[in-house]
């Protein structure tokens, strides 16, 4: 029961987060009676916690680097960017932008917001290495600002 209690008041004492990064879930616990009929001890379990690509302001949690991915690529995490724009972009193996989304995260900066949206795109053939790309762009001059690269493997579809 002491252990039990610790492993809660650790996870609310704590938010549940590592400082500057995505909410974690908190670490997922079995509890399996001892032996001898004593407490029940906890166990943690191996369940992987998410990756995070960060950059600068911009951190994405989906998709995972090296990720194959269908269209349309469902793209998630959060930002502390000016009025929560997000703009996303997809890029083929050649480089050339084949899909191109937006997303508006929950909250503007200085807050941390989260986002999400869905980016399609078409290619023809088989799958190919392939960028996303996630980024914010500067209200005084439109320049690129807290990009994120991902690579990704780009599945494709069948020639009709």
């Amino acid at each position: 029961m002491v252990a039990l209690f610790a492993v809660g008041w650790m996870a609310i004492g704590c938010g549940g987060r590592p400082q500057g990064g995505l909410p974690q879930p908190p670490v997922p616990v079995t509890v399996t009676p001892a032996s001898g009929g004593g407490s029940p001890a906890p166990v943690p379990s191996t369940t992987p916690l998410p990756t995070v690509v960060v950059g600068g302001a911009i951190e994405v949690a989906l998709p995972r680097p090296g990720a194959e991915v269908k269209s349309p690529v469902r793209v998630e995490g959060r930002a502390r960017v000016f009025e929560g724009n997000v703009q996303v972009q997809l890029r083929n193996s050649r480089g050339m932008i084949i899909g191109n989304g937006f997303a508006t995260a929950s909250a503007g900066a200085p807050e941390w917001g989260t986002f999400n949206t869905s980016v399609s795109y078409a290619l023809t053939g088989g799958s190919q290495g392939g960028t996303l790309e996630v980024f914010s762009t500067s209200p005084r001059d439109g320049r690129v600002e807290n990009s994120v690269s991902i690579p990704v493997v780009l599945m494709g579809s069948a020639a009709p």
